[in-house]
């Protein structure tokens, strides 16, 4: 009698994706370490900054056209929008036809980030994902090298796939940190030499009075400023306890009682981007 051959059957392309996003419990390792970002601007920006390893990349064949791998050999795959749509659960985010599956981004030592950086930016209790967006592309917009955020109540911004949305990609161009205590970091930053500035519509100090201070102070003319710029939220600004060890209050002057922070932000991070030097 011959006997029968052990036949297997390849897996398909498609299954091999479901493998990777949905795999079965005892083989949850293959993708406890990854996210999925999406979006053409947003895949495009991650594959060019090489700051994460990246599985896999998926875009139907009416997106394809607009992927640029950036001379990286990627693994990429065409697929339906059905697939990201249901498969993948992305039905309600605009993904445009292209995803792409990358390791998560561990949270970085702040202290190595601290010395090397000249501007600043501190969130406290910022939580509106748009807002921090905006905030993002007015950082990278002016040469900010580092955002700071508290971990209480904040979204994760290190691997957030919406944080990269609303962000125009550009959250992959910024660094970030998310600390426990914002008030030990902070004194951090002052005994690092960055002069401390919080935003807070109350106050009667007006940023451009600020600004011509430090650019008149020894640290200014010399072109040594380093500055980190405080802003709370817009409910509840900034905590008393973070408020209090900042250098200087600031308000910017308007004709109405306060702007939204990412606005203000804009402002400021702007008017504060003149005092460093080479921004």
């Amino acid at each position: 009698m011959q006997k029968r051959r052990n036949q297997t059957k390849p897996i398909k392309k498609q299954e091999q994706q479901d493998f990777l996003i949905k795999p079965k419990k005892n083989q949850s390792h293959l993708i406890e370490d990854s996210v999925i970002f999406y979006g053409v601007n947003q895949v495009n920006s991650i594959i060019a900054s090489k700051a994460r390893k990246i599985y896999e990349v998926m875009c139907t064949r009416q997106a394809s056209g607009r992927l640029k791998l950036a001379g990286r050999a990627l693994s990429v795959s065409e697929v339906s929008m059905q697939h990201l749509d249901s498969g993948l659960g992305l039905k309600n985010k605009n993904h445009q036809g292209m995803v792409c599956v990358t390791q998560k981004v561990k949270e970085p030592a702040l202290e190595p980030l601290i010395k090397q950086s000249k501007f600043v930016i501190v969130l406290n209790g910022v939580t509106d994902i748009g807002n921090i967006g905006a905030i993002v592309r007015s950082c990278v917009a002016f040469g900010v090298d580092l955002m700071i955020t508290n971990k209480a109540k904040m979204p994760d911004i290190q691997n957030n796939p919406d944080l990269c949305k609303t962000s125009s990609g550009l959250s992959e161009q910024l660094q970030k940190a998310q600390v426990l205590s914002l008030p030990h970091w902070v004194s951090e930053l002052k005994n690092n030499g960055f002069t401390t500035i919080a935003l807070d519509h109350k106050s009667k100090l007006d940023i451009e009075d600020l600004s011509l201070k430090l650019s008149g102070s020894r640290a200014g003319k010399a072109g040594k400023n380093k500055i980190a710029l405080v802003l709370g939220s817009e409910g509840f600004g900034i905590e008393q306890k973070v408020a209090s060890i900042c250098d200087f209050a600031v308000k910017i002057d308007t004709k109405i009682e306060s702007l939204n922070v990412a606005s203000a932000a804009a402002i400021a991070i702007f008017a504060l981007s003149k005092l460093i030097p080479n921004q």
